[in-house]
């Protein structure tokens, strides 16, 4: 089962437990980290980096956030709650963010608009203090993206990925003896997910094994589940480690 699959059956066993809506109480929504105006500003910012008082810092470390738009149905949920915020959190935090995608063309929604910075063929990894690849609701692996985190790794830059994300990493092989988040079980990953067969299952959190950090949980698994969303945490894991590094 993949993650589109496994949303699909989610919501077929919402609809069957509607029925029972007087004796379940239903979970807590989860408050959101930021409210829905302020992530959609910072994502309508389309090419401003970051923000004005971080733009003039010449000398920010530079963190590159890379969007895999193939085929996600929910794109622009995801980058209004897990791409918006992941960029105001970098940006705040004093990082040059830049925004990449394979083709680099302009990524339109009903209500949002975002136009990456560079095609990921032009990025020079070495340029770059540390990479966070949001999940998207998409768990597609282009080749492109895989040579590209393999190659991030290989060079001992910090990575950070959510769900979707984290099947990339697998597929780039540096899941291997690694600690890593998932949505589900181990087993039951690697059954429909075999590239995360090498790596160790440690939850659904935020978890981080040496400079490879990864989330289980995106905006819409926390919307479907009632979850925690994870987004700010790993975004911010992302910097503790950056930051570490650059002292």
């Amino acid at each position: 089962m993949n993650i589109r699959s496994l949303l699909i059956s989610t919501l077929v066993l919402a609809a069957v437990s509607l029925t029972s809506a007087l004796v379940f109480a239903q979970p807590k929504p989860v408050e959101p980290a930021f409210s829905e105006e302020a992530v959609r500003k910072a994502v309508l910012e389309t090419n401003a980096k970051v923000s004005p008082q971080v733009a003039s810092d010449k000398g920010a470390p530079k963190v590159l956030l890379f969007i895999r738009d193939q085929g996600s149905d929910q794109l622009e949920y995801m980058l209004v709650n897990e791409v918006g915020p992941m960029r105001k959190i970098l940006a705040e935090s004093g990082f040059d963010v830049t925004i990449a995608s394979i083709s680099g063309k302009t990524i339109k929604t009903n209500s949002v608009t975002v136009t990456p910075d560079c095609e990921l063929k032009r990025v020079k990894i070495d340029d770059y203090a540390g990479f966070i690849l949001p999940c998207m609701a998409n768990d597609s692996a282009p080749s492109e993206s895989v040579a590209f985190v393999r190659e991030i790794v290989n060079k001992g830059k910090p990575i950070a990925a959510q769900l979707g994300a984290v099947n990339v990493l697998g597929k780039a092989g540096v899941l291997s003896g690694k600690k890593f988040a998932f949505a589900e079980e181990k087993d039951f990953n690697t059954s429909m997910y075999p590239a995360l067969k090498g790596g160790i299952y440690s939850g659904s959190g935020v978890v981080q094994d040496g400079v490879i950090i990864t989330s289980g949980t995106c905006p819409m698994m926390s919307k479907m589940h009632g979850h925690q969303d994870c987004t700010a945490e790993l975004t911010r894991t992302l910097i503790g480690v950056m930051t570490t590094r650059t002292r």
